[in-house]
């Protein structure tokens, strides 16, 4: 009998590898104006920057964003919520956009947490192609897809130079806007996110000079859907002593499997087969914590290459229906991963963003933010995740404005002595010759 077919003695923390594994083979803003959308840069380079990126490339990013994600799902040690859900392709391409604006020590750290072994100017662009061939196949499947990225100019603008603005307007469906208040970062997000994102800042750091902006929107019906009238109610064994009682859906078809060791993989299909749902199931003997291990330590590529390659057969296949969300600091589980000059304000040297070449210290990573959703039924899923990383300044010296357009004094006086030679008043000036 096929290692899939288990009895459901299965730890209910198996969804939030089944979710981050799901979305991760999906895997792969200055205008001044809400709504200004991409156009050629300054120097006249053209809207599409990732045009000569290569498929080797791409791989190379995608396989980054995807043990990103496993190794920040490590972080996650909470096991007793209903799972986890993140989006690896939402939190690198941040990263990844942060990364394009870093320059020495704290561009290596962010190049290591990457792991895609490209220069920064070659995984932006890889990263660019990568989430628009995404798109496009998605569109031809009609699958309802949303990626989209943004630079929110926040409380010092003027630091956000416009060589790193014109880097954000060359992205597919990049915005810039003025967001002197979360206001407008939390609407652009729910737009994105079709309104299941509806904040992903609380506030802003009073120093808050921008803030990168990600959101992913999904959703796609299952090639093969589920009958409703199947669905029953069965058990979910969360351990060996508690189980719940879950609406479980059911059908019998021809689906891949994969074998792994210590694991079975059921890969779903969207309409269109070419943007899947991949669910992992540990083997009895294994627990998450080690499953997470596996994938992370190289079972990973194996999982997807038979997600793509391995023959279909015949499996009775039982999922329950779900859904669940994730808010995540991601700056504690990003530190620990090695992110640590980019979020100290002594440190962090983004001077591809500022366009100085004294920028060490002068703006860093002061929040980052991730939020997640996933719905899944008969029908097919649903999922939506943003994230927002904002740089805040050290105090800045700011240009002051003097304006005499009410009643004014005036002092004609000696520097040395004081003495005042002449006082006045002006209520009324003159007017202006017509």
């Amino acid at each position: 009998m096929p290692h899939g077919h288990r009895s459901p003695c299965v730890p209910s923390r198996g969804i939030a590898v089944t979710i981050a594994i799901g979305l991760g083979t999906l895997a792969p803003a200055c205008a001044e104006r809400p709504g200004d959308g991409p156009r050629p840069t300054s120097s006249g380079q053209a809207a599409a920057p990732f045009a000569d990126s290569t498929p080797a490339e791409q791989a190379a990013v995608a396989r980054g964003m995807n043990l990103l994600g496993l190794r920040l799902l490590q972080q996650q040690r909470v096991m007793d919520g209903p799972g986890v859900v993140l989006s690896p392709l939402s939190v690198a391409t941040a990263v990844q956009f942060a990364r394009y604006g870093a320059r020495g020590d704290t561009e290596q750290e962010l190049a290591a947490l990457l792991g895609d072994g490209l220069t920064r100017e070659r995984a932006a662009a890889a990263v660019g192609a990568l989430r628009h061939g995404i798109t496009q196949r998605a569109t031809a499947d009609r699958l309802s897809l949303d990626l989209a990225v943004a630079l929110a100019l926040t409380r010092l603008p003027e630091l956000a130079a416009e060589s790193y603005r014109d880097f954000i307007r060359a992205q597919d469906t990049a915005r810039i806007f003025s967001a002197p208040e979360v206001g407008p970062i939390n609407d652009w997000v729910a737009r994105h996110t079709n309104g299941r994102i509806t904040r992903i800042l609380d506030g802003l750091n009073p120093n808050s000079v921008c803030a990168l902006l990600d959101a992913a929107y999904f959703r796609g019906a299952w090639a093969r859907p589920f009958d409703p009238d199947r669905t029953q109610t069965a058990a979910f064994h969360v351990s060996g002593t508690e189980h719940l009682e879950v609406r479980m859906m059911r059908q019998r078809e021809e689906f891949r499997l994969i074998d792994g060791t210590g694991w079975t993989a059921l890969v779903l299909p969207f309409a269109g087969d070419r943007v899947a749902m991949t669910f992992v199931l540990p083997d009895p003997s294994v627990d998450l914590a080690g499953l997470e291990s596996r994938l992370a330590d190289g079972a990973l590529d194996a999982l997807l290459a038979g997600a793509r390659d391995a023959l279909p057969e015949t499996v009775a296949v039982e999922i329950p229906r779900f859904r669940m969300e994730s808010a995540v600091d991601l700056v504690p589980p990003l530190t620990a991963l090695g992110m640590t000059d980019a979020t100290s304000a002594e440190r962090a040297d983004f001077g591809g963003i500022t366009g100085r070449n004294d920028a060490r210290g002068l703006i860093w990573i002061s929040q980052a933010r991730h939020r997640a959703m996933i719905v899944v039924d008969e029908h097919g899923a649903e999922a939506a995740a943003a994230t927002a990383i904002e740089f805040a300044a050290r105090a800045v010296p700011r240009t002051r404005r003097f304006v005499l357009d009410r009643p004014f004094l005036f002092l004609v006086h000696d520097q040395s002595t004081g003495a005042v030679l002449f006082l006045g008043r002006v209520i009324r000036p003159a007017a202006a010759a017509s």
